[in-house]
């Protein structure tokens, strides 16, 4: 994050001096932001999914999706009003052959987060203030 924002920072002040309408001062004031955001005591214990027992966990699945769909539900929580997980590697057209048993794999591990997403929204009372779209 330190290293990030550094960069973040030479970046901002090479644009400083091209751009001096002031326009940079709006957007380093919005990247401030932003940083402030995401390194607050409050984003930092939503990005702590090892503070949720070891079954939620585990009903999520120990996967990668499974633990990304737990993290989301997470910053929900913490006051994030529109979050986005995306699972790659679906695209199997250069091997056709092993389309069946690649969907079978992963459709078992989708299964498992989604639905333990959607009981976990219900379980917490979040259904009415969180819409899942699959």
């Amino acid at each position: 994050m330190g290293d990030r924002t550094q960069q973040l920072g030479s970046l901002d002040h090479f644009r400083r001096e091209l751009d001096l309408t002031g326009a940079m001062d709006a957007i380093d004031q919005y990247g401030q932001q932003a940083i402030d955001l995401v390194s607050s005591d409050r984003a930092q214990r939503a990005f702590d999914i090892q503070q949720e027992p070891a079954s939620l966990r585990d009903r999520y699945g120990r996967t990668e999706w499974g633990q990304r769909l737990l993290l989301k539900r997470r910053m929900v929580e913490a006051g994030c009003s529109f979050v986005n997980v995306e699972l790659p590697g679906w695209d199997d057209h250069g091997d056709s052959g092993m389309i069946f048993d690649n969907m079978c794999r992963r459709l078992l591990m989708y299964d498992q987060a989604v639905s333990g997403l959607i009981d976990d929204v219900h379980a917490r009372g979040l259904e009415r203030n969180v819409m899942i779209v699959v």
